[in-house]
Order: C-alpha cells, then structure tokens, then sequence
C-alpha cells in the first residue's frame, strides 16, 4: 500500500506517484498472466475431443509467437490419455506466461478447426472461458491492486 500524504509535500508526492505508477503496470502485468494460466488450464480440463490432439493444441501465446498445429503428444481413445497430453502441455506452455511483459497481450488459443464446433456449441467453452476469466480478474485484482489510501 502507498501512502500520499497530500500535497503539502509536493516533490514527496511526486516520487510516490511515480513509484505507484510503477508498480501498477507491474502488478497488472502479474494479473494478466494470473488469469491467462488460469484460463488455459480450465480450458484444458474442460475440453472433451477425445483423442488428446484438442488437449495438446491449447497453446498460450504472445504476439509475436508462431501459430503451429501438433499431433497429439500422447494419441489416445475415450479421452485415456487426457492426464499425459495435458501435463505436457502445461510444462510446455505455463512457462511462455514468464515472457509477457507489461502492455502486451497474452492469448489463450486453439487453432484447430474442429475445436471451434465445440468451443462455441458442444462444449460452450468461449462463456465458460469468459465466466472464468472474469471471475479469477476479480480475485486477482482485488487481492493486488490496491494502491492509495
């Protein structure tokens, strides 16, 4: 928490402003990233296509980062290797949340084609995407970004 005292100390005042200022984009910047991992994870856990390859495309990007399509990482039947394919993809894909830096966005994705009739149909994935999201910016927010008195 920053404390500004008031304005009978102006130049105090200015470096606290300037410190605030700061430390806001940073901790927006850990927000995001909070509710980026968040969201890949729930998305993950929450898509049903069975043969691990839709598990194994969710990829969490920055901008400049290339779209690739990948087999599976473990190729199943009846969603057997759901646990394998997703923990793979969560050591491969957390640690990109590490290179997003303060006004760059970070996108959860899944680029193949038939995961789109589930995410906006079979599934519902975009609002249950959205609820979460929304929900885990709401607890990571109110939990950081708390800055003057």
């Amino acid at each position: 928490m920053i404390a500004i005292t008031g304005l009978k100390d102006l130049e105090k005042f200015g470096k606290q402003a300037i410190h605030a200022s700061e430390k806001i984009e940073r901790d927006v910047n850990d927000v995001k990233k909070a509710v980026a991992g968040y969201v890949f994870l729930r998305m993950m856990s929450q898509t049903t296509v069975d043969t691990s390859k839709a598990i194994s495309n969710w990829k969490i990007r920055t901008p400049n980062d290339q779209s690739l399509e990948r087999e599976a990482y473990f190729p199943g039947k009846n969603r057997s290797t759901q646990p394998q394919s997703t923990q793979l993809g969560i050591r491969r894909e957390l640690p990109n949340l590490e290179s997003a830096k303060p006004g760059q966005s970070i996108f959860v994705s899944n680029n193949l084609d038939y995961v789109e009739d589930y995410l906006l149909h079979k599934d519902n994935l975009l609002s249950v995407a959205k609820k979460i999201g929304e929900y885990r910016t709401k607890q990571e927010a109110g939990s950081k970004l708390r800055y003057f008195k």
